[in-house]
């Protein structure tokens, strides 16, 4: 095989003309790769060595093709691969000749010829976990300086992603990143930029990506406001993007209202489990739903909290709304507008007057997720509506009466919390009158088969895919990874298998780097939302899957503090 080079030469009467060196670029399911073709020779393409070029996508065959360069032309040849060698739509069983712009096939891998003068920083798709992991990176430095950040998912159906990839790409800013979903859908992360600006940003995506005979849908999540970690703001653009349901439609967040959720999936309460600390949560659940008391959910980020506070409000026989409002995401200045409302003119930029989300779920249960990020001022306002059930919107005087139930949910030590001065100690005896704990996902991997097939089953019906399970091998996979990310990542993961598998049933290579043994998704979680809690703090959530004692019994009990 010839050694590649930066350029070949070209001669003619008026001496040597440098060529730009040719390249090709291969589009697969998990990003992008860039392969320099020889001066002169022969580069075989497959799965795996003695290839020249390992692509890993399941679709190759271990050595599926080779290219050819010669001094006048460039050819391919497949080489009796199970998928086939595709040359602009025909199959090729030939060597057949390929030219600059020529879109290929090489089973479900697009590839294309470029040059070295086109090619730059617009074919850069990264893998799907190393996206994830920039996403990770990305919201720990908006939640630490107050940066915004935004999540956009662009899928075109009737295109390749070879087509409209290079031209997305050229509306992008040096620093935003495109990452791989599917052969038809696209990541994108834009840094620095809010609501407006990621609506903007877009339009701009989804015009490029109007190709002749293709749909194009989008949908935007904005972080803080949509999620705080990289599993819940991918699940809130892949819902929007569901929403999307016309050509060149953009999903984004409601202008004004509070920020909207996924439409909520099977969680632990909706599947049989046979984990005694999940069994334990099903029974305390059903002594206090109809109940007034307030509830307090223990658990890590993705353990499936809203999913335990929607559950009592269902059973609670209430008939008002459920509203939920992430703690975490309210603004720094006058988080009090979000919880109780503001009247016209309160303060700059109010320009109508807005219910906050205890009047907007009157009659019914107030989810107050993230409780533990509240600043202090905000404990002491929300302290006063549970003793006096009544509101002011900022703003006004007039007191608004309410009648919700309170449930409240964390990832953080509260009672540690209280013995620095965190968390206010008779808002905590507020909201623990009754307290269920879910424990992780890796401590009870029992549960992860039949939680898979239920998130599966959902996503072959919203995707039209035929997908009817899980092989062996996959299914070892998935109760065998740590799910760091809990039951969220678990929906994700196998949202993405179901959209990116060839078979009737999911396998191994459908799976993510980190879960089929190919470590962690490269990101680090912010110092204030620890993935794991401390052994001290783990202790007492295990206690909690125990039958809740009274209220009244655990008053009389100081909070135990958290050694340093």
């Amino acid at each position: 095989m010839g050694k590649p080079n930066e350029t070949t030469v070209r001669r003619d009467g008026g001496g040597a003309t440098p060529e730009p060196r040719r390249s090709l670029v291969f589009f697969h399911r998990d990003g992008t790769k860039v392969a320099p073709l020889p001066e002169r020779g022969s580069l075989v393409v497959g799965r795996q060595h003695p290839a020249d070029l390992v692509v890993l996508d399941p679709s190759l065959s271990r050595q599926h093709a080779a290219f050819v360069v010669e001094p006048d032309r460039i050819t391919v040849e497949d080489l009796g691969s199970t998928n086939g060698t595709f040359v602009l739509g025909q199959r090729a069983t030939i060597a057949m000749p390929v030219h600059v712009g020529d879109e290929l096939r090489l089973g479900d891998v697009l590839v294309t010829l470029t040059t070295a003068s086109v090619l730059g920083a617009g074919h850069g798709i990264e893998r799907h976990d190393r996206f994830l992991g920039a996403l990770a990176d990305e919201l720990v430095r908006a939640r630490a300086f107050g940066r915004p950040v935004a999540l956009v998912m662009l899928e075109v159906r009737g295109a390749s992603i070879a087509r409209w990839a290079p031209l997305v790409r050229t509306r992008m800013r040096a620093v935003d990143r495109l990452g791989a979903y599917s052969l038809d859908t696209a990541l994108v992360l834009l840094p620095e930029l809010d609501e407006a600006g990621a609506i903007a940003a877009a339009r701009a995506l989804v015009a490029e990506a109007q190709l002749e005979g293709a749909e194009v849908r989008c949908g935007v999540a904005v972080g803080l406001r949509d999620g705080t970690d990289a599993e819940s703001l991918l699940e809130v653009a892949r819902t929007r993007l569901r929403l999307a349901r016309d050509a060149g439609a953009i999903e984004g967040p409601l202008p004004d209202g509070a920020p909207t959720r996924p439409s909520r999936a099977p969680g632990p309460l909706d599947v049989a489990s046979d984990s005694p600390a999940v069994r334990a949560v099903h029974e305390t659940l059903a002594q206090v739903a109809t109940t007034i008391l307030p509830v307090l959910v223990l658990g890590e980020t993705g353990a499936g909290k809203e999913r335990i506070a929607a559950a009592v409000h269902e059973r609670s026989g209430r008939t008002g709304p459920f509203k939920s409002l992430n703690c975490g995401a309210l603004p720094g200045t006058l988080p009090e507008s979000a919880l109780f409302g503001q009247e016209k003119g309160a303060f700059t930029g109010a320009d109508r007057a807005h219910k906050g989300v205890f009047e907007q779920a009157q009659g019914g249960t107030v989810f107050l997720d993230e409780v533990g990020e509240l600043s202090p001022a905000a404990q002491a306002a929300l302290l006063r509506v549970l003793e006096t059930r009544r509101v002011s919107r900022v703003g006004s005087d007039r007191e608004i009466e309410v009648d919700v139930r309170i449930v409240a949910a964390t990832h953080r030590d509260l009672e540690a919390m209280t013995t620095t001065g965190g968390f206010r100690t008779d808002l905590l005896y507020r909201l623990n009158a009754v307290v269920l704990a879910l424990p992780p996902l890796r401590e009870r991997r029992e549960d992860v088969p039949a939680l898979a097939q239920a998130f599966l089953a959902r996503a072959a019906h919203e995707n039209a895919r035929g997908v009817r399970g899980f092989t062996d091998e996959a299914l070892r996979a998935l109760t065998a990874y740590a799910w760091p990310g809990n039951v969220r990542e678990l929906r994700n993961v196998v949202e993405r298998a179901v959209v990116v598998a060839r078979e009737a049933r999911v396998g191994i290579d459908d799976l993510p780097d980190r879960v089929r043994g190919g470590g962690p998704m490269p990101s680090a979680p912010p110092p204030e939302q620890p993935v794991s809690p401390d052994e001290d703090f783990a202790d007492r959530v295990r206690a909690h899957t125990r039958p809740t004692r009274s209220a009244s019994s655990r008053r009389r009990s100081p909070p135990r503090g958290q050694p340093d």
